[in-house]
């Protein structure tokens, strides 16, 4: 699958479940942030500048549990490696790693197999 409309529910680990039962928060994916990109931050966040509609998701954590929740990209830190976001709803804003996003323009099959793959290293 390739891309998602805006309002899709996002199971985007599958059975794998990395996020949910391997990880005390998503603050530990940065332990595994180590693919090579295809495209980068700077990019990511040009290519959504003028964009209104959600750019991606992302998790967050509510009511015990991770949700994927429809996210917009703020900025990118080229120092720290990190993607600023806000939430659609809600407005929160924070930082996150690039493994914290599932852009709207992103294939989703790749997206699991990166994780997969910055699992095992």
């Amino acid at each position: 699958m390739y891309g998602y409309q805006e309002n899709d529910i996002l199971e985007p680990l599958g059975d794998d479940k990395f996020l949910y039962e391997c990880l005390e928060s998503n603050k530990n994916l940065i332990k595994y942030d180590c693919f090579d990109e295809e495209v980068s931050g700077k990019e990511w966040v040009n290519k959504y500048r003028n964009d209104n509609r959600s750019h991606g998701k992302s998790p967050m954590y509510f009511n015990n549990q991770y949700q994927w929740v429809n996210i917009q990209v703020i900025d990118f830190n080229e120092s720290t490696a990190k993607f600023k976001i806000k939430t659609l709803s809600g407005g929160i804003i924070k930082e996150v790693n690039r493994l914290s996003i599932l852009f709207r323009d992103e294939d989703i099959d790749k997206f699991r197999s990166r994780l997969k793959i910055c699992k095992m290293r």
